[in-house]
């Protein structure tokens, strides 16, 4: 699709939490780093009532788009190095950046 930015949604084989194992999912890049690092935030198709879920619409991309509705998880977050990402598959709307970027700002503060 194209090159790795800000804001991309990328498939990775995203860590569960207790590091048992990971599962192949989107993910929205949220920064990236020196030394070919990302710092990433979970996409999953799922709600799993998180109130701290940001619906993820086929309106909310300016390029490609996920095959269903989504739901950026904001308190999943990890670093990993660019080698890890299969493919870029679609690049969300600054605005669905920065809100996600707001979420994680509250959870932190909270």
């Amino acid at each position: 699709m194209g090159s790795l930015s800000i804001g991309s949604v990328v498939f990775v084989h995203f860590p569960f939490s207790d590091l048992s194992g990971s599962k192949k999912r989107p993910a929205l890049v949220l920064a990236v780093l020196p030394k070919n690092d990302v710092i990433l935030c979970q996409i999953t198709s799922k709600d799993y009532a998180d109130e701290n879920a940001i619906e993820l619409r086929q309106q909310d991309f300016s390029k490609g788009r996920l095959i269903q509705l989504s739901y950026i998880r904001p308190s999943k977050i990890f670093t990993a190095n660019t080698s890890i990402i299969e493919i870029v598959v679609a690049q969300v709307h600054p605005r669905i950046q920065q809100e996600t970027v707001d979420h994680i700002e509250r959870i932190l503060r909270s």
